[in-house]
């Protein structure tokens, strides 16, 4: 095993857990081996945290050539003299299923500030816990969720122009009559959703708040599973991770009653 002088790995942990009870874990830099890891890892990996000690996270990647593109990209940008590294990866578990995740990864420095190890903190995508929704709006959740039908999604728009939606909480996959996962992996099911002039709107405009990370509220034009013509009011941020994927967090309303009433 790795033994790194002066750094613990359960006191890393420990410092950590301001993440709450997200996956965390403390790696090598050198080797990329898994030192220590926090309780949460079993949750979403499948692993516990003593099967992942002294492991390469080569297991944790969807194959070689993800682990290895990984390893490039964090070395480059923790390399320059920064001390964190944001993005957007796919992920595998114990059982071979994949995941979309949000990173985010801590350099721990040693003598001569040199790299010693990194503490890596994961979240899954489809559970929603990034979410930063503009908190200055005039609609508030427990308004949307008492009153109209809707929900919360995640779009996340890779560098090599690949997107993928995950939706959280509330009516909305059932209201376009389309699986959450189906979404996922194909997220023009979603897009074709709306009136034809809208979809092309909608581009439009997230492609000119994505340049200057600007909230986007706009009103478009969908229909439902069985065809029925729906107002939605769509609020979305975007923000930038150190890979330059872009993920965007947002409300989905449906106001159709309101727009008719």
């Amino acid at each position: 095993m790795d033994m790194i002088p002066g750094l613990s790995g359960t006191n890393l942990i420990e410092a950590a857990f301001l993440a709450h009870d997200q996956p965390v874990f403390v790696v090598s830099w050198q080797t990329r081996r898994i030192l220590a890891a926090s309780e949460a890892v079993y949750r979403i990996f499948g692993w516990r945290p003593e099967e992942l000690q002294d492991q390469s996270t080569e297991m944790l990647h969807v194959d070689e050539e993800s682990f290895q593109r990984f390893g490039e990209i964090s070395e480059t940008i923790l390399g320059s003299e920064k001390d964190t590294f944001h993005c957007s990866y796919r992920m595998r578990r114990r059982d071979g299923s994949t995941f979309d995740s949000e990173n985010m990864v801590g350099i721990i420095r040693g003598e001569a500030d040199t790299p010693v190890a990194v503490v890596s903190v994961v979240s899954e995508v489809s559970e929603g816990r990034s979410f930063s929704l503009p908190a200055d709006h005039s609609l508030s959740l427990a308004w949307f969720g008492g009153r109209l039908r809707g929900g919360i999604f995640q779009r996340v728009q890779r560098p090599d122009g690949s997107v993928a939606y995950s939706f959280h909480h509330g009516a909305l996959a059932e209201l376009f009559g389309i699986d959450p996962e189906q979404a996922r992996r194909d997220p023009d099911l979603v897009l074709d959703r709306l009136h034809p002039d809208d979809r092309e709107r909608l581009i439009h405009f997230m492609d000119k708040a994505n340049q200057n990370l600007s909230v986007l509220d706009i009103e478009l034009s969908a229909y439902s599973a069985n065809g029925e013509r729906l107002t939605l009011r769509s609020i979305s941020q975007p923000r930038r991770l150190d890979d330059g994927s872009t993920i965007w967090d947002g409300l989905i309303l449906d106001i159709t009653e309101q727009r008719f009433a």
